[in-house]
């Protein structure tokens, strides 16, 4: 099947360029480039609007036309500068989705709304029902992710004519969703789509600061696809508001009510739904039980996991903990095994190495407000370490790939299997950061995850190629213990810092994001090895920016 090519590109000021030399997206019918209609007005000529009404105002004046130009529309939005002040009281969040909240309704032509987004929360891929979609950000930061329409559906998705840009194939085999393009967009920028463009996802990509983002949809719609990525399979989903004007919307706070009062009769229809979870956990993470005595005794466990994560995130709903928790691989596992299997890392002597840092003997210029290597390609992507206590040597491997770049300005992933194979630690029994550091410099280097690649488990030979070598460290220093500020001056002029924590408890286990602070941590005793890749601060406190396995 061949594809057509276009370009969808997301521009500073708030417009989209379809220009000569597009990116190529997929799809079962001919895509065409959705031009704009012949101009409203001159958009060289906008006159930003003064506020949030005014610019309702002049939506519909425009509106109110019938001749209407998508790029005056787009270059109004972006001219627009959002005010808090105007716009905050229409910001509705739910600590456990994103909301959709109206703030006029365009008479009928088209539909203002404000988007909020928690940490990590984000939408499915999903359609426009034909309509137009304008996006532009008053707050945070959003993740769009582009998709090209699936090349086939199953029988109740609607066949569409010659011309229909969402047209399917039936004939061809189900398969997953291409994504042809990415987008990150920031405070005051824009995006637009629609269904001739392709499919998009929406996500807050941050762990720590909300986002808000204001929406324009016309014409309006109630429903629209929402797609499975893995399938490309959709159903028909309805879309609400969580609230209008300001206010909550009465169809959501009756249905609390209801869920309330009719628990009694609705207890078969979530046993069935608990069932239906329960397979869907075990595809996701490929579940396999030896029998059906070892199934019930998982789902029990896995059961009350989930009672766990719902009483703590109602506790973080109303405000009582800075963290939120969610179904994992590790949902089935006791929290004995989980400690038993996930953390043995070995505590050196505390002044093991070249030398033992406080933070007076860093010194130097002042400290940033906040640090996060991610930005400037310090920290490698996070790797699954599946069943092995090898957290030791992903730690170890974590700060000598910021060395690194650091010095060549080259990322690179170093190969904790070497670390576990060859170093004298305990292979997946677990081992220690200095230990680690000590095969380096003795070895003279460390071999690149690609010449050396992870398998989960102890071979109990060293396999270590010179040829394959990425990196190297010819000494380390260790900072001393409960230093804290030591540790925020290592990482803010030296770069990442592998680190020992407490990962013994329940929310650590089934932790999905937040800051996490939990009062039962141990000071002393820390059986698990991460790499601090940044430190900041958010309303609830100060926190470090962790990377974790």
């Amino acid at each position: 099947m061949e594809c057509e090519r276009i370009d969808v590109r997301a521009l500073e000021n708030g417009g989209v360029d379809f220009n000569d030399e597009p990116m190529e997206c997929c799809s079962s019918s001919s895509l065409k480039a959705s031009h704009p209609p012949a101009k409203y007005s001159d958009p060289a000529t906008i006159v930003p609007p003064k506020s949030l009404s005014e610019l309702i105002t002049r939506l519909h004046d425009i509106f109110a036309s019938d001749d209407i130009s998508v790029e005056y529309v787009q270059k109004l939005m972006a001219s627009y500068k959002g005010n808090p002040r105007e716009w905050k009281k229409f910001a509705k969040f739910d600590k456990f989705r994103y909301t959709r909240n109206l703030v006029d309704e365009g008479n009928g032509k088209f539909n203002l709304m404000i988007l909020c987004w928690n940490e990590a929360q984000g939408s499915s891929i999903h359609s426009h029902a034909n309509s137009h979609c304008f996006l532009k950000v008053l707050d945070g930061s959003v993740k769009e992710e582009m998709f090209c329409w699936p090349q086939k559906t199953d029988h109740t998705d609607v066949t569409a004519n010659d011309d229909n840009s969402n047209g399917h194939d039936d004939s061809s085999k189900d398969q997953g969703m291409q994504k042809w393009a990415e987008n990150q967009l920031l405070k005051d920028e824009c995006g637009y789509i629609n269904d001739d463009i392709g499919l998009h996802r929406v996500e807050n990509p941050s762990h720590i600061d909300k986002a808000v983002t204001l929406h324009l949809y016309s014409p309006p719609f109630d429903e629209c696809e929402c797609f499975d990525e893995r399938t490309g399979k959709h159903t028909t989903s309805k879309v609400t508001f969580w609230s209008k004007y300001g206010k909550r919307t009465p169809f959501m706070c009756r249905l609390s009510v209801l869920i309330v009062t009719a628990a009694v009769l609705i207890v078969p229809s979530l046993s069935i739904d608990l069932g239906t979870q329960w397979k869907e956990f075990k595809a996701t993470y490929n579940k396999n039980y030896k029998n059906l005595e070892e199934e019930l005794y998982r789902h029990a466990i896995w059961k009350a996991a989930l009672d766990h994560i719902a009483l703590h995130n109602a506790a973080y709903q109303r405000g009582e903990v800075t963290y939120y928790l969610g179904e994992n691989e590790f949902a089935d596992m006791r929290n004995e095994e989980f400690v038993k299997i996930m953390t043995k890392y070995q505590m050196p002597n505390e002044t093991e190495g070249s030398g033992s840092l406080t933070s007076a003997d860093i010194g130097g210029s002042p400290l940033p407000d906040s640090v996060d290597w991610r930005k400037y390609g310090y920290v490698t992507p996070v790797r699954k370490q599946g069943p092995c206590a090898a957290g030791y040597a992903f730690a170890t491997v974590g700060a000598i790939e910021g060395l690194m770049y650091r010095r060549f300005k080259k990322g690179r992933s170093l190969s904790p299997q070497n670390i576990i194979d060859c170093s004298g630690n305990h292979g997946c029994l677990g081992g220690s950061v200095t230990q680690s550091y000590k095969y380096v410099i003795s070895n003279r280097g460390i071999d690149t995850d690609e010449g050396y690649p992870y398998e989960a488990e102890y071979l109990r030979s060293c396999r270590f190629d010179r040829s394959q070598v990425g990196g190297y460290i010819k000494g380390f220093e260790t900072i001393k213990r409960y230093d804290e500020f030591g540790l925020q001056e290592a990482v803010a002029k030296m770069g990442p810092v592998a680190v020992a924590i407490d990962a013994s408890h329940i929310d650590f286990q089934l932790y999905k994001g937040g800051v996490y602070s939990n009062a039962l941590c141990n000071k002393v005793v820390v059986n698990h090895a991460a790499l601090v890749t940044g430190y900041g601060n958010c309303p609830t406190g100060a926190y470090w920016m962790v990377k974790n396995r």
